[in-house]
Parts: C-alpha cells; sequence; structure tokens
C-alpha cells in the first residue's frame, strides 16, 4: 500500500464514518478505490476531496455544526452526509430484519393449514409392517404434496383441484386399509382418524373453496 493509498480502516477513522459506511460510499461512487482480494485500498485523494466537497477538515464525529452566519449551502451539505450515513446503516439493519422474518414466515406458512397439519399427525407413528410400505407411502406423499401445492397456488381453481386429488389421496388408502381384516385392525387408530378428523376437516375446505371459486 502506497502512501497514495489507505484502507478502509483508516479512511473511516479519517472521514469520522464507519466502516461500513465507507464500504457504501465506495460502491456509490462517492469514494474512489480498489479492490485487492477481499480488501479495498482507498485513493487518498479521493478522501480528501470526499471531505472537501462536504466542507469537513475534521472527521464527522468531531465536526461542530457551521454557526448560522457560515455559509448556508456548506450547513445543508454537512447535515445531509450525516442524514445520508446513518439513513445506510438504517436501511441495512431494516433490510436485514426484514428479509429473516420473510424467510421464517414462508416456512411456517404451509403449517397454518390445518388439513396438512392433520394429515402429518395421522401419518406420524405409521407403521407400514403390515401392508404395502411402497404403495402407502405413495399414497401418503401424494396426500401431502397435493395439500402443499393447492396451499400456495394463487389460482382458486387450482386449489380446489389440488385439494381434491390429496383427499382422493386418502380416500385410496383408507379403501386398501378395509380390503383385508388384519390390515383395518392393524390400523384401526389411523382409519379412526382419517375418517373422522382429516377427511371432514379436507372436505369442508373444498366446500369453501368451491363457492369462492363460483
Amino acid at each position: 500500500m502506497s502512501d497514495l493509498e489507505m484502507n478502509v480502516k483508516e479512511a473511516a477513522k479519517r472521514i469520522g464514518l464507519t466502516e461500513r459506511q465507507i464500504r457504501n460510499h465506495i460502491k456509490a461512487k462517492n469514494i474512489k478505490a480498489i479492490k485487492v482480494g477481499k480488501e479495498w485500498f482507498v485513493d487518498t485523494v479521493s478522501v480528501e476531496a470526499f471531505m472537501s466537497r462536504y466542507r469537513l477538515v475534521e472527521p464527522i464525529n468531531k465536526i461542530v455544526p457551521p454557526s448560522q452566519d457560515s455559509d448556508k449551502k456548506g450547513e445543508d451539505e454537512y447535515a445531509e452526509v450525516k442524514k445520508e450515513s446513518k439513513a445506510t446503516t438504517t436501511e441495512e439493519q431494516n433490510s436485514k430484519s426484514e428479509g429473516k422474518e420473510k424467510s421464517k414466515k414462508q416456512t411456517q406458512q404451509i403449517l397454518n393449514l390445518n388439513c396438512y397439519k392433520l394429515c402429518v399427525e395421522a401419518f406420524a407413528d405409521w407403521s407400514d409392517s403390515s401392508t404395502d410400505p411402497k404403495l402407502m407411502d405413495e399414497l401418503k406423499n401424494a396426500t401431502l404434496i397435493n395439500l402443499g401445492a393447492g396451499y400456495y397456488s394463487y389460482d382458486l381453481g387450482l386449489k380446489v383441484n389440488f385439494y381434491r386429488k390429496a383427499r382422493a389421496s386418502i380416500g385410496s388408502l383408507l379403501a386398501i386399509l378395509f380390503s383385508r381384516k388384519d390390515w383395518v385392525e392393524a390400523h384401526q387408530k389411523e382409519i379412526h382418524f382419517l375418517e373422522e378428523k382429516t377427511l371432514p376437516a379436507l372436505s369442508a375446505l373444498i366446500r369453501k373453496m368451491e363457492k369462492k371459486v363460483k
């Protein structure tokens, strides 16, 4: 690093801003700098020009605001650079907060669908040792997939179709279980849960969606 360059930390100390604010001014091309690897090297002349542009003889955090008798333009520019630097930091913090909140919301939305929660509960402790494991898994997965597709669809018609497919998968699953007495005995709890809770909830949801489509 030559005498004509300084690192971000030195530039921040010279101007009186944070290192992040210096990087933001570099990206906005308010300050000239070159990047070598992961490190920015700031042009010393550009730093002096930046300070001159905003009439900063001392670092911002040491400047006493101009008196009423001083140049009005210089006073306004001084206030503006402080406001800009503060706003940049606030915007970044808000953006990160919104991003985290949005991500959290998206991962939890499907859990707001009662039918989905009921299906997950019904399938949680399911034992396929007495039936056809592959076929049972296919039907259970088809149910959850169609519930998710319907929930995240923007088209009401598609929502209804996906929910109908989910109901059909549950119906197929029950039909297979009822085909053999030993399967019925092995899955009494699951059958009761699907017939008494899951199917009625799903049917009610479908009727609600169908009314909106009409």
